[in-house]
């Protein structure tokens, strides 16, 4: 168990995307070094704060061609939406390198609902990452209210415990999306929580307490059952009293 993980604070701006995007690629070769021939795998999530940090990633120099990316979470909008993670992730990094193995969520069709698109995309992660799946790296984001990736407080999908992937229906304002499960997300071999700004101070606090406290009113405290390290990296602003 890592409870509550290493908090890591960096300067604002540009001081937070830099430090970001060079411990990213950092332990990109790391994990590379670790499994030397193997497949890295890494899960990213979506909002403002990956987005500088991704395009950042492209002065980097990683091993690109042994990654490939998937995505924590998504909305079930076609990719050219401006809601898209995917999309957006793709404008910002992946369009501008070569050789990326990118796997972003299926987007919705005519013959492709958003159960079925749940199951589409568990069945690429598992025919990418094996029946019991293991990220090298997953990158999440943390809410005002405490949900990570798209698991919110209250709600059913907090709870699965058997699938990889889960559809998340149109609830309290929010469009329909996809998410990995909290199994998945605390299997990963290293976890990184981005944030910034003072709104993300409260829930860190919650999310990094101990005893931790209950998944149902601040689901990212399920990183307090993580089997491989959390770093939370965050700004002035957002470091927890």
């Amino acid at each position: 168990m890592s409870a509550p993980g290493t908090l890591l604070v960096a300067e604002s701006g540009e001081g937070y995307v830099s430090a970001a995007s060079h411990l990213i690629s950092r332990e990109l070769w790391a994990a590379a070094a670790r499994r030397p021939g193997e497949r890295i795998h890494v899960a990213i999530s979506g909002g403002n704060t990956p987005l500088p940090i991704l395009s950042d990633l492209r002065t980097r120099a990683i091993p690109w061609d042994r990654i490939d990316w998937f995505w924590v979470d998504e909305r079930f909008v076609p990719h050219a939406d401006p809601r898209s993670n995917a999309g957006n992730a793709r404008r910002a990094l992946f369009e501008h390198v070569q050789n990326a193995h990118v796997f972003p969520c299926p987007e919705p069709s005519a013959t492709l609902d958003l159960e079925t698109a749940a199951k589409v995309y568990e069945e690429a992660i598992l025919g990418a990452l094996g029946e019991a799946p293991v990220f090298d790296l997953v990158l999440l984001g943390i809410g005002d209210d405490g949900h990570t990736a798209s698991l919110f407080p209250g709600e059913p999908e907090l709870s699965e415990t058997s699938r990889v992937v889960v559809p998340v229906p149109a609830r309290n304002g929010r469009e329909p999306r996809l998410t990995l499960t909290a199994p998945v997300l605390q299997s990963a071999r290293t976890t990184w929580v981005l944030a910034q700004g003072e709104k993300k101070r409260g829930p860190i606090g919650r999310a990094r307490a101990t005893p931790a406290g209950p998944w149902s009113e601040t689901p990212a405290h399920l990183l307090s059952h993580a089997r491989g390290d959390v770093l939370w990296l965050v700004d002035a602003a957002a470091r927890p009293a």
